[in-house]
This record gives structure tokens, sequence and C-alpha cells, in this order.
């Protein structure tokens, strides 16, 4: 089932959070329950935007986003953790805006492993030896041709066929980025993708 038309869209994914993002997260528009909770999460995230920044665990900040991303996913996808042991992972800025950005990798990650028999996404959390912290998501799916990568970031760019608004991606980097942080994705066709987040 399709999203309600993205209007304003390609604005909102470049600039901060606007009625034109929450309008493509329309819970009327999504059907079942579980799609429902999934754009109540969402909502609740881009209303709770008041750009404070704060000091906060990254791996909690993570398990928020893992578990509305794996309520989401249609297939009980076998998730990975390898979170650092010692120091916590602390980062600073703006938690909502953050865990939407890091939920839609995940999303991702999960859609992309969901493609495999054996499909499996492993997500690991470690500080930053100057500070912040770094994640990376990676999955076992299918990978992205060298233009398929290119293109990765540019909004409605989509490799996943109808149904699929071809939004997560440019969402989450202006999210990241926002809060100061950066995402980055390394991708091969066959083997799988990883992306790279640091928080500061």
């Amino acid at each position: 089932m399709q999203l309600t038309p993205l209007h304003s869209v390609p604005k909102a994914t470049t600039e901060q959070p606007t009625m034109a993002l929450l309008d493509a997260v329309d819970a009327a528009a999504l059907g079942d329950a579980v799609r429902v909770r999934h754009a109540a999460w969402l909502r609740d995230a881009l209303l709770g935007f008041k750009r404070e920044r704060r000091t906060f665990d990254v791996t909690s900040l993570v398990e928020t986003a893992l578990d509305v991303a794996t309520t989401m996913s249609k297939r009980s996808t076998r998730i990975v953790r390898s979170y650092f042991r010692g120091q916590p992972a602390l980062a600073e800025g703006d938690w909502s805006e953050l865990s939407l950005g890091v939920l839609q990798v995940l999303e991702n990650a999960i859609a992309a492993a969901n493609e495999r028999a054996a499909g499996h996404v492993l997500v690991s959390i470690f500080p930053s030896i100057t500070g912040g912290a770094y994640i990376e998501i990676n999955d076992n799916g299918a990978g992205m041709s060298p233009e398929a990568r290119e293109q990765a970031f540019t909004p409605f760019y989509t490799t996943r066929g109808p149904g699929h608004a071809g939004l997560g991606l440019s969402i989450a980097r202006a999210m990241i980025r926002s809060s100061g942080g950066s995402l980055a994705l390394d991708s091969s066709k066959g083997v799988g993708t990883v992306a790279m987040i640091s928080l500061r």
C-alpha cells in the first residue's frame, strides 16, 4: 500500500522538518495496526522537535529505534548486536531527531536483509576516542551497484519498486546532519551494505 502524496517532502528532507513531512506518515492512509503504531511514533518524534541538544546514551537511542523497526518488519529478521562494553557510548544532539534518522537507516537495512533466506543485520556501537560515538549498521542484503550507491541519498530514488517512496536515506541523512553527525554508505552488489553513522 502506497503512502499519501508527499507534495513538499524534498524541501523537508534538506531543511528542518515541516508539516509536509508529517503528511508523509499519515496514519489514516497506512491501514494496518502495526503501520499505525509506526506512523504515531514518527509523528511523536516530529511534533516533539524543539531543537534541544543534550548528551544521551547512544545504545538507548539505537535500542528504541530497533524496537520500532523490528515491529514494522514483515519478517522476523535476525539482529546481531555488537556493543562496546567499556565506557558508555555518549553523544550530543537532538534525541528525537537522531532516533528518527537511525530508524530510517535500520528500516532500510532490515528490508534489504529480508530479501535473503538467511538475512541478518549487524548493529555495532562504539565510542570515538575524540568524543561522540559511531554506529555501524551492516546488512547482508543484495547490496547496491556503484550507480545506485551514488543516488542513494537522492529524494524519491528507489530500487525497491512500487510502494516505496525512496525517502528513507535522504530523511535519515538530513536528520543526522542537523544534529552535527554524518551518514555514509559502503555497498557492494551481492555482498550487502554498511551504513556508518558518526555522532558528536
